[in-house]
């Protein structure tokens, strides 16, 4: 494992039609509304953490999305700062600490930053460095039969036997995520192994509704109004 990790939340303004459009298509991806890290040694200690918001003239806010996350145009007016002011923050530690980058279904995370780094005309340092998923590496934790994976609440509700709060807040749910990773580390259910080897990129529907904690047909609404999310 390396010796820095890095877990990583967004918060979008919707969800991309297709997750494997190529990065370089900005036009066809969401923008991020609000990003949040923190960041870890391998051994647990908490070094820093990073909550921003992220207001441009060029996003557009999907009614669905408002309602998962309750971020609006006031909200960013108010916190938010430059995209490519926040990019360059996120590029800084990415350099200096040159982490593992985890994230509840990081593939969404990691895509849309890698987005965000084009629209900025920043070097996409992420593609480069390792990921590791823990959604995709906790199927046990599903409660429900229709789905492959568990949302971050579920997940945090069965290892902790509490509710997550403040769900689908990027620095809450970044918080959660590490907090998850280092108890499941602790109980041997992942470890340097599955972490060095664990594949990314499976089926872009199953993966969204897992993250999101919606069923498919919610999905499919969602994906066809072009709009999204997430823990």
């Amino acid at each position: 494992m390396q010796d820095y990790l890095l877990f990583i939340d967004t918060e979008t303004s919707g969800i991309p039609q297709d997750i494997n459009t190529k990065i370089s298509h900005t036009d066809l991806w969401p923008f991020i509304l609000q990003v949040a890290w923190c960041i870890y040694t391998s051994e647990g200690e908490l070094l820093k953490s990073e909550n921003h918001y992220i207001n441009e003239p060029d996003i557009i806010i999907e009614e669905a999305s408002q309602k998962i996350h309750n971020i609006d145009y006031e909200l960013l007016k108010e916190k938010g700062e430059s995209r490519k002011e926040v990019i360059k923050i996120l590029a800084n530690d990415l350099r200096h600490y040159k982490p593992l980058i985890v994230g509840h279904f990081v593939e969404f995370d990691s895509k849309m930053l890698q987005v965000a780094f084009n629209r900025v005309g920043l070097k996409n340092i992420i593609k480069d460095l390792p990921h590791f998923c823990t959604m995709r590496s906790t199927g046990d934790y599903v409660r429900y039969t229709n789905r492959d994976y568990p949302s971050l609440g579920i997940l945090y509700e069965g290892l902790f036997k509490e509710k997550l709060v403040k769900m689908h807040d990027a620095s809450a749910d970044a918080e959660a995520t590490a907090k998850c990773f280092f108890e499941l580390y602790r109980k041997g259910e992942i470890d340097e192994e599955l972490i060095e080897n664990q594949p990314l990129f499976i089926k872009v529907r199953q993966e969204i509704r897992n993250k999101y904690g919606c069923g498919l047909p919610v999905v499919i609404l969602l994906i066809v109004g072009l709009i999204m999310i997430f823990s």
